[in-house]
């Protein structure tokens, strides 16, 4: 488990209740609560869907159990990104790495497989060194981008890897314009992965500099030989089960305080430049001391009990969890759609400024199970799956237009007999509003138009979640965008805590009474699973240091 201070953190806390509420039960706040709870602070997680979890979410097949383990399908998040990180190392030593296949140097399910044309043929001989080498030439573009090679730190700062990625590709079809059909096929096919992996609707809102700024080590796609489910009850194992509360969406966090305990102003400090923003002391004063809860979900003394609760937590339900400290994990998405009537008082302005320009999307996932594997009586056999390139002479009017964002068809490792689609963001909430009879019917036609087989059979049932649609998520996860990078604005301003000054027992000392968690905090890992756990367990090490540092 994770140990978040040198702290002797039980003690601490026994001389010192301290209570916080954490908004979201999905990665971040699941990490931030148990990590708190082992400190021995009092913990409550609100969250607004039926399960926890949030953006992991997965299937399991228990017919299928060999040796102990189900096969199992992922609808949200499935990979760990990078190795060099603590919850890499959780994940291996908890036996739950899945090993890679002998000789396979991507493996993985996504983005794998052979290429098929919208003609309906696997792309083979002059064809596809054709395909290979305008690959080798895009992916060369985007090492550079990423290395900053050759780019001035104007064009990194204000550029979008888009312009770039384009201005780069027509130089290559000025050499290659015999091919130039064929290279656009495959240029669009890149853009869709990369809009896929970046979680933008278009690369031109993608930040050159942030691209630049992206950091992994070791492995960039770990699967898992469980569910991440898995992962997560390893980190929260500990966490009490009736801490968290279910279908309990959060209508307003409100900083409250007595005339007696406020100070004149109040401050937004940030982490990394300790900048300093003021708050309205009219707006603070104006708030109402926080109400007593009808479920007393935890003991609230220590500096609730001096002060009165510093915030409050109202549940469209109607009930209220006063605290210490509120942590909030819900996604970017859920954050920017109610960044007008979450808080009260409002966020300081430019915190608010960040959460409106960060970039934040949202990909389609389609999963199909088969009875048998109709793949493998191909002629010739593709080794893992379908990438589609669509050419302009196919005819694609019978299908919808959220089929030509679709990247590919992969073979699932996790589950036999089934294959996942990937579609781009500007394709996803198109295909969120078909039906679950209109997919199945659209991802039969779109295999038989590019196999150019007309016997591959229908699914025998399709599973997807409607991520976009959802009202809890409302998307599936961040992006650095151009828009953030002109304005200076990082992953650490989304991560910086609300702060106000007041006085205590315990001194005249900055508390931090909202702080902020989820995968868009954190830098260098935002969008990924790991980045949310670590920003968890972030913002767990920032109150058990706080609290450390008054009574040290």
């Amino acid at each position: 488990m994770h140990r978040i201070s040198q702290v002797n953190c039980n003690q601490m806390a026994s001389r010192i209740p301290v209570s916080v509420v954490v908004i979201g039960a999905g990665a971040s706040g699941l990490a931030a609560a148990a990590a708190l709870h082992s400190a021995g602070f009092h913990v409550t997680v609100l969250e607004a869907q039926n399960r926890t979890g949030g953006r992991i979410h997965c299937e399991l097949f228990p017919e299928t159990a060999k040796n102990g383990h189900s096969e199992f399908i992922e609808y949200g998040a499935q990979w760990i990104h990078g190795e060099k990180h603590a919850v890499y190392e959780l994940a291996k030593t908890s036996g739950f790495v899945l090993e890679k296949r002998a000789g396979c140097l991507v493996d993985e399910d996504e983005a794998t497989g052979e290429f098929f044309t919208s003609t309906g043929k696997m792309i083979s001989g002059e064809e596809k060194d054709v395909v290979e080498n305008c690959l080798l030439f895009l992916n060369e573009v985007l090492v550079g981008i990423e290395r900053r090679e050759g780019f001035p730190m104007d064009i990194v700062d204000c550029g979008s890897v888009g312009q770039i990625l384009r201005q780069k590709f027509e130089s290559f079809l000025e050499h290659n314009r015999q091919h130039s059909e064929l290279c656009e096929a495959v240029y669009h096919w890149l853009i869709r992965y990369q809009e896929i992996d970046n979680g933008c609707v278009n690369l031109n809102e993608l930040s050159l500099r942030a691209f630049c700024d992206y950091g992994l080590d070791g492995d960039n796609t770990t699967r898992l030989n469980v569910p991440l489910r898995a992962l997560l009850d390893q980190i929260s194992k500990d966490l009490p089960k009736d801490c968290i509360y279910l279908q309990h969406p959060v209508k307003t966090v409100t900083v409250t305080q007595t005339v007696e305990n406020v100070k004149e102003e109040a401050v937004l400090i940030g982490p990394s430049r300790g900048a300093e923003v003021e708050l309205s002391s009219r707006e603070l004063l104006a708030s109402p001391v926080a109400p007593e809860s009808d479920t007393a979900p935890r003991s609230v003394d220590g500096p609730t009990e001096l002060h009165g609760a510093p915030v409050t937590v109202v549940c469209e339900n109607g009930k209220t969890f006063p605290a210490d400290h509120v942590i909030v994990t819900c996604s970017l998405g859920v954050l920017k759609k109610n960044i007008n009537s979450l808080f009260d008082p409002a966020l300081p302005e430019r915190k608010r400024r960040v959460i409106e320009a960060a970039g934040y999307g949202v990909i389609g996932k389609i999963l199909l199970r088969f009875t048998d594997p109709f793949w493998d009586t191909l002629e010739p056999v593709p080794s893992d799956g379908f990438q589609l390139l669509w050419t302009c002479e196919a005819n694609d009017n019978d299908l919808p237009g959220w089929c030509r964002h679709a990247l590919g068809f992969d073979v699932v490792r996790t589950a036999a007999n089934t294959l996942v689609l990937w579609i781009a963001p500007p394709g996803a909430l198109a295909m969120e509003k078909a039906s679950d009879e209109e997919l199945s019917a659209d991802c039969h036609k779109l295999l038989r138009k590019f196999t150019g087989c007309s016997t591959v059979p229908e699914p025998e049932k399709l599973m997807r979640e409607k991520w976009g649609s959802n009202p809890y998520t409302l998307g599936t996860y961040s992006f650095i965008s151009a828009k953030s990078a002109v304005e200076g604005f990082t992953a650490e301003d989304l991560a910086e805590p609300v702060f106000f000054r007041k006085r205590s027992l315990l001194g005249n000392e900055e508390v931090p009474s909202v702080l902020f968690a989820g995968e868009a905090t954190f830098p260098l890992f935002w969008s990924t699973v790991h980045g949310a756990i670590l920003s968890g367990w972030r913002e767990a090490e920032r109150l058990v240091k706080f609290y450390g540092n008054l009574l040290t």
